[in-house]
């Protein structure tokens, strides 16, 4: 198992509290369960759709009538595959693999990611998240 020290984990809880103010936290209405049970009866069994990737696609699709929906995010390729035909979409593994990945960001995005310690982006990276503006 990996451990991080003390300082680590509160620049993480600093830097993800800072993050909070970029994203929108959407509720999984019983609206939004019911668009994910559509999802899974009409496209599922042809997308190869679970589930869970149905109400968290559901779940974008309904915060994108209200916000914008900048980045579909997920370590998923079944689930970004579907999300693809709604989104852009990210998978933060790949983008850890990329031998080139300075490409793939504009220059206030690069200069922000470079701000974070390399430990912290490691673990920002290992786990799969989602971002409106």
């Amino acid at each position: 198992m990996k451990e991080i020290d003390l300082s680590t984990v509160q620049q993480a809880f600093k830097e993800f509290e800072n993050d909070l103010t970029m994203i929108n936290v959407l509720e999984t209405t019983s609206e939004v369960k019911e668009f994910a049970v559509s999802l899974l009866d009409n496209i599922a069994p042809a997308k190869n759709l679970r589930t869970l990737d149905a109400l968290q696609l559901a779940t974008a699709l309904t915060g994108d009538q209200f916000y914008r929906v900048s980045y579909f995010i997920a370590a998923d390729q079944r689930l970004l595959k579907v999300a693809a035909e709604y989104f852009n979409t990210f998978n933060p593994v790949e983008f850890k693999e990329a031998d080139n990945t300075e490409s793939q960001f504009t220059e206030p995005a690069k200069k922000f990611w470079d701000s974070i310690p390399e430990n912290i982006r490691e673990e920002l990276l290992e786990n799969v998240w989602c971002m409106v503006q």
